[in-house]
């Protein structure tokens, strides 16, 4: 006795081979058979007619790290079709916790209403257990906690015991279940590290047989000196490699065949690397006409873009008087390198978080490309871009106009460094495209599962909501880019061989049961930079490791993920 038989399916199995017609019997969350299957009997039978039925997607570049302590249900991720999450990128995770970190922990989990009870990556696996979640979840162990714990924020290299402490924290993590380090080398304190340490670092993962995740230290002027040090790392500690969200953006468009030259060059000299992509989202509607979709719009927060670190030390009125200050502007403008070169460059040689940049012309800013997106104090303003706004606002400068919208924020919400999300032309859809089509490419969303109630409705973001399935809506059935083979395979075998989870992204028998029933005329993503929190369409069924989660497309309140541990636990 079968536990579900799905029947008259079109099997797209993960490999990248066409369809074909076959039943599959499950029993005890594995595939036990797939084939011609009449006369079977099952506790559940699914008819699959005119539907396909392939592996559950995997996010191999996702945030849900505490998304998931919030809502286990990862409502918008498991009504795409994601049925496993790689989380703990960007050189961030939930766990392990110094007491710097500590209380920044403790704020954003008691806004969820948990308490956060654990200071270790064991002790986040358990309780992601205990409580239950729908999708499957590993997690890699983040550099910039390791490196918090044993050196606070300090920006220089590590001594010889600090070294040895992180090296110990790492391995701890990847016995306690990791996949492996990410770095997050654009941010602090990641990016205070050099070379060598990480190389030490990763020799710690390579003994588990873990991944070094990087989001590199240059994505724009310099990413071919970012991809090289990737490269080196990988060569130098014996890890693999995965290269996270791998597009150049502004004002380094069309970088891509050279950077996947060194992505192919590396693989010929032994080193295994591969690449993860986010599905460009559409523009705001009243831009379309302008940018005509040729850009993904991605998320940032305003503050940083404009203003260097020490802008925002001391109390709020001293923020305050420092932001209103002509002279202080004038250095924010001359001195300051921002991560989005959108807001312009100035020409020089500088220091960015250790590493030596020259900038020997410049980069000029692109106001028409960044666009307010949410805040408190202006929302009257939300979905303009800065150029439109400094219309408004009767100004000169668009950056005197984001100076405004700062400052307004500071004194709505008291808050020195308050969140302001903005939204960016940051890489273009050419590029993206021609990333995604490499062989080790896979689809990630590189944001956190979300719902559109309770405590996270309050965020916005569309790729939470539906990058797997535009992929479909776009790249598929509207533009013919990708079959619907190839789409399934970056979304499940191409990600499943890079993690190494080789039991799931795959229909075969003996497979872990996380399986997935679509309709390929309908899949598609409905979320927008105006109404992000809405849910795909076209997603009829899902099972993960074997018991149906979503069924006729609705959300059951099954949660039947685990957690997926490394080679070292």
């Amino acid at each position: 006795m079968l536990d579900v038989l799905i029947t008259n399916g079109r099997i797209v199995d993960g490999t990248g081979n066409p369809w074909f017609g076959a039943d599959i019997g499950i029993q005890e969350g594995k595939i036990a058979a797939i084939g011609d299957l009449e006369g079977a009997r099952a506790t559940r039978i699914i008819d699959a007619r005119e539907l396909v039925v392939s592996p559950g997607f995997i996010d191999i570049h996702s945030h849900s790290d505490t998304t998931l302590i919030a809502n286990g249900n990862a409502e918008s991720k498991i009504r795409q079709g994601i049925t496993t999450e790689a989380n703990g990128n960007c050189g961030n995770s939930a766990a392990p916790w110094g007491e710097m970190a500590a209380d920044t922990a403790r704020r954003q989990i008691s806004s969820f209403g948990r308490e956060l009870n654990y200071t270790t990556c064991g002790g986040y696996f358990d309780l992601l257990e205990e409580q239950g979640i729908s999708v499957n979840a590993a997690s890699f162990v983040g550099h910039s906690n390791v490196r918090q714990i044993v050196m606070g924020n300090d920006e220089r290299a590590p001594t010889g015991a600090e070294l040895e402490r992180m090296k110990a924290l790492v391995d701890q993590a990847m016995r306690d279940g990791a996949i492996g380090l990410s770095t997050g080398l654009e941010f602090v304190p990641s990016g205070y590290a050099d070379t060598d340490e990480i190389i030490e670092l990763c020799r710690v993962v390579a003994r588990h047989k873990g991944m070094y995740a990087t989001h590199q230290r240059n994505r724009d002027t310099h990413y071919e000196q970012a991809t090289a040090e990737a490269i080196e790392i990988g060569k130098q500690a014996g890890v693999r490699v995965q290269l996270s969200h791998f597009v150049p953006r502004y004002p380094a468009h069309d970088k891509t065949p050279t950077l996947l030259w060194m992505v192919d060059q590396a693989r010929r000299e032994g080193l295994d690397v591969s690449i993860d992509v986010i599905t460009p989202n559409d523009a705001p509607r009243e831009q379309r006409l302008k940018l005509r979709n040729g850009y993904h719009w991605a998320g940032q927060g305003l503050g940083p873009q404009i203003v260097a670190p020490w802008g925002f030390e001391g109390s709020v009125d001293e923020v305050l008087a420092r932001l209103r200050s002509p002279e202080a502007r004038k250095r924010f403008r001359n001195e300051h390198i921002p991560q989005w070169k959108l807001f312009g460059c100035p020409a020089g040689k500088f220091r960015i978080l250790g590493t030596d940049y020259d900038f020997p012309d410049g980069v000029s800013p692109n106001w028409d490309g960044i666009l307010l997106n949410n805040c408190e104090a202006s929302r009257e303003l939300i979905g303009k871009t800065f150029a439109e706004i400094a219309v408004i606002k009767g100004m000169e400068d668009p950056r005197d106009a984001a100076f405004d919208i700062l400052i307004a924020e500071i004194e709505k919400t008291r808050d020195p460094m308050p969140r302001i999300n903005i939204l960016g032309t940051s890489t273009a859809e050419r590029d993206s495209l021609t990333a995604l089509k490499h062989p080790t490419a896979s689809v990630c969303t590189d944001r956190a599962a979300m719902a559109p109630y309770g405590n996270l409705a309050r965020e916005r973001s569309p790729n939470s909501y539906g990058a797997f399935a535009r992929v479909f809506r776009k790249y598929v059935r509207d533009n013919g880019i990708f079959t619907v083979e190839e789409a399934v395979k970056k979304m499940t075998s191409v990600p499943a061989t890079s993690l190494r989870i080789l039991d799931r992204g795959i229909l075969r028998a003996g497979a872990r049961a996380d399986v997935l029933i679509f309709d390929p005329e309908t899949i598609a993503d409905n979320a927008t930079i105006e109404e992000p929190a809405q849910y795909a369409d076209g997603v009829e069924y899902v099972l993960v490791n074997g018991q149906v989660t979503i069924e006729d497309g609705d959300h059951n309140g099954t949660r039947a993920g685990m957690v997926l541990k490394g080679g070292g636990a």
